[in-house]
C-alpha cells in the first residue's frame, strides 16, 4: 500500500539535503574574500586587476594559490622569516609520500645592507653549506611585470629546490619550490625553471600583489 507519510518524509529529506549543500557551497566560496589589490598597493576597483584567493596581511602580499596546493603551516614565532608553507596534494603527518613544497619567507632590508647582500646570505646551497659569492649566480625572470632573482639551492637525490627573490619597499620576499622525484636531477644541463613545480610557482608569482603596508614587523 502506498505510504504518503514516507513519500512526504523523503521529499523533506531531499529538500534539507539540497539546502545543506547550498549553504556549504556558499560557506566555501565566501571563505576567500577575493578583494582585488592593485600593484600600487591600493584597493583595486578596476576589473582589470587580478583577483587573489590568498591574502597575508601581516606581510602585505596576496596571490592566487594553485588548486593542487594547500596550506599546512604558518609561522607564529617572533622574528621568524618563514611566512607560510604550502604542500601539493593532501598532507597528513602519517603519510609516507613526500610532496612538492612551497615556502614563503620575508627578510627585512636593514639599514646599511643591500638586497644583494641579504639574498646571497640567505641562500645556502645543499649539501655544501656555502652561499653564492656573486649575484651573477642568480638568474632574473620577469613574471607579469615583477622581476625575480632565481637560484637553484639544492639538487640531490631526486630533490631540486629553487628560490625566487623579489624586493618590495623595505622587505625581501623569497618563494621556494622544493620538488621531489625529479628523475633528471643529476643532469648538469638541467634548467630547474622548466620543471613542472617551477612552472606552477611561476603561475602563482604571476598573480603576486603587494599591499600598501604590512602590520607585523620583523
Amino acid at each position: 500500500m502506498f505510504n504518503f507519510k514516507e513519500l512526504f518524509a523523503g521529499v523533506v529529506l531531499i529538500f534539507l539535503l539540497g539546502i545543506g549543500g547550498f549553504l556549504y557551497r556558499v560557506a566555501m566560496e565566501s571563505s576567500y574574500q577575493n578583494i582585488p589589490i592593485s600593484t600600487s598597493g591600493h584597493p583595486c576597483t578596476s576589473t582589470q586587476c587580478l583577483t587573489t584567493n590568498v591574502k597575508l596581511p601581516n606581510v602585505g602580499i596576496s596571490f592566487t594559490l594553485p588548486v593542487e596546493y594547500a596550506l599546512v603551516a604558518t609561522s607564529t614565532r617572533p622574528n621568524s622569516a618563514l611566512v607560510a608553507t604550502y604542500v601539493k596534494g593532501e598532507f597528513t603527518n602519517a603519510t609516507s609520500t613526500i610532496s612538492d613544497v612551497i615556502n614563503i619567507y620575508r627578510y627585512a632590508l636593514a639599514k646599511g645592507r643591500t638586497a644583494d647582500e641579504i639574498m646571497r646570505k640567505q641562500t645556502v646551497f645543499t649539501p655544501s653549506g656555502l652561499s653564492p659569492l656573486l649575484m651573477k649566480e642568480f638568474t632574473n625572470i620577469t613574471l607579469n611585470g615583477n622581476t625575480f632573482s632565481r637560484i637553484t639551492i639544492e639538487r640531490l637525490g631526486g630533490v631540486v629546490q629553487t628560490a625566487y627573490y623579489i624586493t618590495h619597499a623595505q622587505s625581501i620576499f623569497r618563494f621556494d619550490i622544493t620538488e621531489h622525484g625529479v628523475a633528471d636531477w643529476a643532469n648538469p644541463t638541467l634548467d630547474a625553471g622548466n620543471l613542472q613545480g617551477n612552472k606552477t610557482l611561476h603561475t602563482l608569482l604571476s598573480t603576486l600583489q603587494f599591499s600598501a603596508q604590512h602590520t607585523t614587523p620583523l
